[in-house]
């Protein structure tokens, strides 16, 4: 039995945490003997190394809110007749990575919003075409939202009840599919038992992505500056920043950040690790002192290892990722937000961490077993779903134990009241961009036939030009 995987892989930059998960999902089917797989990306050549499997194309899609949504239309126009060039485009690509598969597998990830709108599109135009061909779907642990337009929810409902099996991989997730009448399972993300933890390599090791939300870029960077010496300083050990994001063999992404955060240490001593793979930076996140990121995975690689982690979330969208996953493990007190920082209480947050890890590690030990038994017990209801089995339905996850460490004061400092104004503030600006983005595809798609039939006027004027400046010369000679 074939089986096409679907991740966020083979980008034009390298992003650890989607080839994480993709890697994560092909070692837990190969597991359970389903090895015949075919992993779909952007780059054939890299994936192919790095995953052992065959690779084929995936579809270049379109981003604009209007033109994406007008393709999906045409995509599943029965007739085919209305399809224009790229959605033609798009059909064939999916068509070809298809072909031959039994099965279809849309890994984890954060892609069904509409703030990622070509990569939600990409996942619903593969769930459309495969339920034409008869393939069978799962779809695995996702972040859905937060911001979802109305367009985009209307189009992602029929498409998830294409799938067998839906996974979310927040409570938050969960809730908005319920909300819109999508039934599915609250799960681990894909890659959390990805690495496991081989030693303490005695170093703090730091991810930090470049989006600041809305702090000032100097100031975010001068911000994260002062948690890595503060980490650096409470822990005794060195720094070891990880790149997450980064183009192979440039120094941009989340190198350049991790750069001009070095820049500004005093007194620590941090190295900037080479550019690595997926699997190797999983292994060393997990086997780090402590973890300080700004990213989602190295939260998920540290909870499942069980090292002590100070998370960071520079916007809701963040919040919701990074803050589930905690949750998951009964630790979201660690959080703090970025709109928390900057104040005295950033040392006793860090301090307050590290000189808990001891009761972190044992709550976090104490949560292991039943986070992996239901871990592996998700992948045996894919697996099955895969095969067209029928299964029991799978489990949800455990409610973990509330860690109540000495962090658990974290939010002191917020009010709920504000944190729900930035929250709808964050929506409301998400959703804002969302609507300018399709209004600017609308005008873009009226102006394309004024702009033909301007074109075509001034070619018959011009075509007539010519024929009255050759009638001249006829006569003129």
């Amino acid at each position: 039995m074939k089986i096409a995987v679907l991740g966020d892989v083979g980008q034009g930059q390298y992003h650890v945490g989607d080839e994480a998960m993709a890697h994560a999902a092909a070692r837990e089917l190969e597991a359970r003997g389903l090895r015949d797989l075919v992993i779909l990306t952007h780059n054939l050549e890299e994936t192919e190394v790095e995953f052992g499997h065959p690779a084929r194309k995936r579809p270049d899609v379109p981003w604009n809110a209007f033109e994406r949504h007008r393709a999906l239309e045409e995509l599943l126009d029965s007739s085919k007749q209305q399809a224009s060039g790229e959605a033609q485009a798009v059909r064939r690509s999916i068509l070809r990575a298809l072909e031959g598969c039994d099965a279809l597998l849309v890994t984890g990830g954060g892609n069904l919003t509409s703030q990622y709108g070509g990569l939600l599109f990409e996942r619903m135009a593969f769930l459309h075409i495969a339920a034409e061909l008869g393939v069978r779907m799962v779809v695995s642990g996702q972040t859905v939202g937060p911001v979802l337009t109305a367009p985009d929810a209307a189009d992602l409902v029929p498409a998830l009840s294409l799938a067998r099996l839906v996974g979310a991989r927040e409570r938050s997730s969960q809730k908005l599919l319920d909300d819109l009448g999508v039934s599915s399972t609250r799960v681990l993300d894909d890659a959390s038992f990805l690495a496991s933890r081989s030693s303490d390599a005695g170093y703090v090791a730091v991810t930090l992505a470049p989006g600041s939300g809305a702090m000032d870029r100097q100031d975010y960077i001068q911000t994260m500056a002062r948690l890595v010496t503060e980490a650096a300083r409470v822990s005794g050990r060195p720094v070891l920043f990880l790149p997450h994001v980064w183009t192979r063999g440039r120094e941009d992404g989340d190198t350049q950040i991790h750069q001009a955060v070095a820049e500004r240490l005093d007194g620590v001593e941090a190295k900037l690790a080479p550019q690595m793979n997926a699997l190797e930076t999983a292994q060393a996140t997990a086997n780090a002192s402590l973890v300080l990121s700004t990213r989602y995975h190295p939260v998920v690689f540290a909870s499942s290892a069980g090292v002590p982690v100070l998370p960071v979330a520079v916007d809701l969208y963040g919040e919701l990722r990074i803050g589930g996953t905690l949750e998951n493990w009964g630790i979201r007190s660690t959080l703090r937000s970025l709109r928390q920082l900057g104040g005295s209480a950033d040392g006793a947050w860090v301090e307050a961490v590290w000189n808990s890890r001891e009761g972190l590690l044992e709550h976090l030990s104490g949560c292991r077993p039943g986070m992996a038994e239901a871990h592996g017990l998700w992948w045996d209801s894919i697996a099955s779903a895969l095969e067209g089995r029928t299964s029991s339905p799978p489990p949800t996850l455990p409610e973990p134990a509330i860690w109540q460490g000495e962090t658990s004061g974290v939010f002191a400092n917020s009010k709920s009241w504000a944190e729900r104004l930035n929250a709808s503030n964050e929506m409301a600006i998400g959703n804002l961009l969302q609507h300018v983005d399709w209004l600017q595809g609308e005008l873009r798609a009226q102006q394309k036939p004024a702009a033909r039939r301007a074109s075509s006027g001034q070619d018959r004027v011009h075509r007539a030009a010519r024929r009255i400046a050759s009638r001249l010369r006829t006569r003129g000679s």
